[in-house]
């Protein structure tokens, strides 16, 4: 494997969690940090892009869904990741101006952001966000050997509502699945967010179902990697507490990635950045799909008592 790109990365961090779970706040909060490097965006297709994978549920006979581990984790596709990453990652505090995220002022920004860390030998701590990496936590450590990964967690009740609130946008449709009909016969389902292993016994599910699914798959994988990675590379944050108390968990999480904190991110932890969201964020908004989060409490209320989340609150 080639060591000119590996050997600019250090520590970079993963925030993974489940769709709708605050990743996003997450991620533009510590994203403010003088000391990251990003890419500005999701990046969705990353890995497939660079691995030259193809998802395709009509063929996913093992249920992997977007699975990906360690043996995955070649060495001719380590090389790739690295590539893409060097090319795409700049640091804010270098480029603030105007509308770099898109077209030339882009451009202009990753060739300086390659030129300075070339002749500055400007240690690259990049910052990536994308729940699908919930499903490929074994398979970034394999990558990114020093990486660390902050964790998530969310209310399942809030979650699983806005999960169910984002299968009605198009945005957020991701693959066709297929499902028996009524008839017996085999039709394509559209598919909002992440495909979690083990995803064909609920393709055919009520819409509540499928999405209780999610979360509880997210959460599943999140705690799993927690008995198996080693002490130090993660730590979780909760939704709520960061919603609560912007700066002191950000200064906690900030503490224990070994990040500077500085001006832009006391700033954004003041403001709270906003995120994408379907409708207007308010307390308690999964009351209104009460009857919804109700029928699938039989799938939820098991892994909220694990994350400490009480129903009745």
């Amino acid at each position: 494997m080639r060591t000119s790109r590996r050997k600019y990365f250090r520590k970079p961090i993963f925030i993974i969690g489940s769709p709708r779970s605050g990743t996003s706040l997450t991620y533009m909060l510590l994203g403010s940090s003088p000391g990251v490097w990003s890419t500005f965006a999701e990046d969705q297709w990353i890995f497939e892009t660079a691995l030259g994978l193809r998802i395709d549920p009509t063929k996913d006979v093992e249920e992997r869904g977007v699975f990906l581990d360690e043996k995955d984790a070649t060495p001719e596709r380590c090389d790739k990741i690295y590539d893409y990453f060097w090319q795409e990652v700049v640091n804010p505090g270098m480029f603030r101006f105007s509308g770099f995220q898109s077209g030339i002022a882009r451009k202009i920004a990753n060739r300086l952001s390659r030129y300075f860390r070339l002749v500055l030998r400007i240690p690259v701590r990049m910052i990536h966000k994308n729940p699908r990496n919930t499903f490929r936590i074994s398979f970034l450590r394999a990558v990114f050997q020093d990486a660390r990964f902050v964790f998530v967690f969310r209310d399942g009740r809030a979650n699983v509502s806005s999960l169910l609130e984002g299968w009605g946008e198009k945005r957020f449709h991701t693959f066709q699945v297929p499902v028996r009909d009524n008839s017996g016969d085999e039709v394509l389902r559209q598919w909002a967010f992440e495909l979690p292993p083990k995803w064909r016994e609920w393709a055919g599910k009520s819409l509540p179902e499928v999405c209780a699914f999610q979360w509880v798959s997210h959460n599943e994988f999140m705690l799993n990697s927690e008995q198996v990675l080693p002490k130090g590379v993660t730590v979780n944050v909760r939704f709520e507490d960061l919603l609560d108390n912007t700066t002191g968990e950000l200064r906690r999480l900030c503490q224990f990635l070994d990040l500077p904190i500085g001006r832009a991110l006391l700033k954004a932890a003041e403001t709270s950045p906003p995120v994408a969201s379907v409708s207007p964020p308010k307390k308690d908004k999964w009351l209104d799909r009460r009857e919804e989060i109700e029928s699938v409490r039989y799938i939820i209320q098991p892994m909220m008592d694990r994350l400490g989340y009480s129903w009745d609150e």
